[in-house]
């Protein structure tokens, strides 16, 4: 599997099982590297991200409702009645 070629690689570019690195080990080992910043880069844009949404009114407002039911059937209430002020 994957995690398991990623646990030989690194086994290997630390040199505990005394063998000598390839220059494939090498570039393996720093594409890897260069993956896990860029993972560590894309969760660090996605927390801030997550951290705006849980301010936005949009999650103030859902994070509110306590019955999703009664929260849109009095919605669709409104909505109506809006509707048919409108119309007249």
């Amino acid at each position: 599997s994957d995690i398991e070629e990623v646990g030989r690689i690194l086994h290997q570019v630390d040199g505990r099982n005394g063998v000598i690195m390839k220059v494939e080990s090498l570039n393996e080992a720093d594409k890897l590297r260069a993956y896990v910043h860029t993972l560590r880069s894309s969760i660090a844009e996605l927390r801030d991200v997550i951290e705006q949404l849980k301010i936005s009114d949009a999650h103030q407002t859902i994070t509110s409702i306590t019955d999703l039911d009664v929260y849109f059937s009095e919605k669709k209430v409104r909505l109506e009645a809006e509707l048919q002020a409108l119309k007249v």
